[in-house]
């Protein structure tokens, strides 16, 4: 009997190892659940990051904070294009005060991103959620102007 209950500890060790690592959604209450309530765990799959991406560290932040799926590819080539993926990246040269972050986004921006609430000063661009959470809102600033999101990156829509 101890033999057949260890080998089926090991077994589901090996072969059920997700299920240890399965977490329950965010809305999940605890209790007993009723004959109304089916709970079920479910482990989601992540969502693909190209193995060409240049930035892959970013994705994932990316959509928690918003950003839609159509838009990644080029956000992560505006990344690496403008800080390498840097978070620190702080270009002094910028005539505006500065642009700093991921996105590289200059002092020009940080009266508009303080009266949206999304910063206090140019400082809190340098926290990665901060900095595409701003971007997003340039972004979007873009779509509302001009019907083009990356164009305060001097990114041209596609012909």
């Amino acid at each position: 009997m101890i033999k057949i209950f260890t080998a089926l500890l090991i077994g589901l060790g090996v072969a059920g190892g997700t299920v240890a690592m399965a977490e329950a959604p965010a809305d999940f209450k605890t209790g007993t659940p009723s004959s109304t309530h089916n709970v079920r765990l479910v482990r989601e799959e992540p969502l693909s990051i190209p193995a060409d991406a240049l930035s892959p560290r970013w994705w994932t932040l990316a959509r928690q904070v918003g950003w839609k799926e159509d838009t990644l590819r080029t956000l992560d080539y505006l990344i690496y294009r403008e800080s390498r993926s840097q978070v620190r990246a702080f270009n002094r040269k910028d005539p505006n005060g500065g642009s700093r972050c991921l996105l590289q986004i200059n002092g020009f921006w940080t009266k508009w991103l303080r009266s949206k609430g999304i910063i206090t000063k140019p400082a809190d661009l340098f926290d990665p959620a901060t900095c595409l959470t701003a971007g997003l809102a340039i972004y979007q600033y873009g779509v509302d102007r001009y019907g083009w999101g990356f164009g305060p990156w001097a990114i041209h829509p596609p012909k």
